[in-house]
C-alpha cells in the first residue's frame, strides 16, 4: 500500500471509497453480531433460571421440605443426612442446672407436714342442710332416703 501522502486525488478518492465499502460491511456485521449477542445473554439467562429450578427440586428431601421420606429415594436424588447426635447437646436437663441433685440432709430422720394448716378454702358446705341444698334441685331427700344419710353418702351419690 501507498503513502496516503504520494497518492494523486483520483487514487485517493478510490481508496476512501473502498475504505466506506469496507466500514459499511464491518457497520452491518458488527449490528449482526450485537443481535445474536443479546439473543445469546437471554438465552443464557433462561438456561440459568431453569437451572436453579431444577437444582432447587434435586436438593428438595425429606429432610428440608414437606415431602415424605418415601421420595428421597427418587432418581438423582440423594437422601437426608440421618442426624447423629452431633455436637448438640443431649435431651433433658443440662449438666450445672439447678435442682441436678438433691443434697444430702444433715438430719435425715427430720419430717416436715407437707398438708395446708386451717379451713379449707374450697367453696363446700359444711352442714348437711346446705349440702343437700347444694346436691340436690328441689333441696329434698331422694325418695325412700331417711335423715341417716350423711354428708359424705350425699356427695357419693351425686358424683
Amino acid at each position: 500500500m501507498a503513502i496516503p501522502e504520494e497518492l494523486s486525488r483520483d487514487e485517493l478518492i478510490a481508496l476512501v471509497r473502498k475504505q466506506a465499502g469496507k466500514i459499511g460491511a464491518l457497520t452491518a456485521q458488527v449490528a449482526d453480531l450485537v443481535t445474536a449477542n443479546e439473543a445469546l445473554v437471554r438465552a443464557n439467562e433462561a438456561l440459568a433460571d431453569r437451572l436453579a429450578r431444577v437444582e432447587h427440586l434435586l436438593s428438595r428431601n425429606s429432610g428440608n421440605s414437606s415431602m415424605p421420606p418415601s421420595g428421597d429415594d427418587g432418581p438423582g436424588k440423594t437422601p437426608p443426612k440421618k442426624k447423629t447426635g452431633g455436637p448438640g447437646r443431649s435431651r433433658g436437663k443440662q449438666p450445672g442446672a439447678r435442682g441436678t441433685h438433691l443434697a444430702w440432709s444433715d438430719e435425715p430422720d427430720e419430717r416436715q407436714n407437707r398438708f395446708p394448716q386451717g379451713r379449707c378454702r374450697a367453696r363446700v358446705p359444711h352442714s348437711e342442710e346446705a349440702l343437700l341444698a347444694a346436691v340436690s334441685p328441689t333441696g329434698q331427700l331422694p325418695r325412700g332416703a331417711d335423715r341417716a344419710f350423711s354428708a359424705a353418702d350425699l356427695l357419693r351419690s351425686w358424683q
